[in-house]
């Protein structure tokens, strides 16, 4: 919901910063169903869930938004799922379409 968010902004702004993320992005580390993991990351439905994640940081006050890794790395693995892509030639994975989707939008310009 953006509560934390909203507190960090506000301390941010207290000093005079903008409010940024170093290293933001979904991940899933752990050696832990790495299967299931993977599998949620191409699932279509992530795409909704990194969408908003996305809006939630933008809405609250958010500014730059590092994300982790933006390009593709494997998700078939136990140290996560930072990237944006399994498969840098396949812009359609969900996390691909949401990242540009946001990016289109132009959300968080002027922040």
């Amino acid at each position: 919901n953006g509560t934390v968010l909203s507190t960090a902004k506000a301390k941010a702004s207290m000093h005079g910063l903008k409010l940024m993320a170093y290293e933001g992005g979904i991940d899933t580390f752990g050696s832990a169903s790495v299967a299931a993991k993977r599998a949620a990351m191409l699932d279509p439905r992530i795409k909704d869930i990194m969408t908003r994640y996305l809006n939630v940081w933008y809405s609250k006050g958010g500014h730059q938004f590092n994300w982790y890794t933006l390009g593709a790395r494997s998700f078939n693995s136990p140290y996560g799922t930072w990237s944006i892509a399994e498969n840098i030639r396949n812009y359609n994975e969900p996390k691909v379409v949401a990242f540009r989707a946001v990016r289109d939008a132009n959300i968080g310009n002027g922040n």
